[in-house]
């Protein structure tokens, strides 16, 4: 039985150097301030692991999964396994890549992740879902870096009605 996939490439160029780049990607303290999905739900629990290389998270907008850094080659790559459990299963790879260049570092990101051969019909769609969201990340620690925060917001208002036209 063959398994959809999905697969997205990314990449943003950030005017701040590799070190100060790959040093804040590697501080998951820190991703509380920045990553949209903590700054979604500020109530959320998060969780980071003594060695520092997994970050688990429970939140009722952001559901609950953890992040595990499998890999690390410093100021060049960074390797991730996602697991989310709610609020719906995901399993799935990530890999940032760090590029030193003439105006400061262009970060590629990396993102895979395997659907039963059934789930098909909405890869579309995932893959829209997840561009959306590696971009959204990707500015956000490029404005935390370059301003001293992320100065993004997002409200959940939950379902609302609209009139049609």
């Amino acid at each position: 039985m063959h398994m959809a996939e999905i697969h997205v490439f990314e990449e943003f160029p950030l005017r701040v150097k590799v070190d100060e780049v790959f040093a804040q990607l590697c501080d998951f303290e820190s991703w509380k301030y920045w990553m949209p999905w903590f700054v979604s739900d500020p109530t959320a629990k998060m969780e980071v692991s003594k060695d520092k290389t997994v970050v688990k998270w429970k939140g009722r907008v952001i559901g609950e999964g953890e992040l595990k850094r499998v890999t690390l080659i410093e100021n060049s790559i960074m390797e991730f396994e996602v697991s989310i459990t709610q609020p719906k299963p995901i399993k799935a790879k990530v890999v940032l890549t760090f590029v030193q260049n003439s105006f400061g570092t262009m970060l590629k990101c990396s993102y895979h992740e395997k659907l039963p051969f059934f789930k098909w019909r909405g890869i579309d769609e995932r893959s829209k879902e997840i561009t959306f969201d590696i971009r959204r990340g990707l500015v956000s620690v490029n404005e935390y870096l370059q301003r001293g925060g992320a100065k993004s917001t997002f409200k959940m208002v939950g379902i609302q009605l609209k009139r049609g036209i």
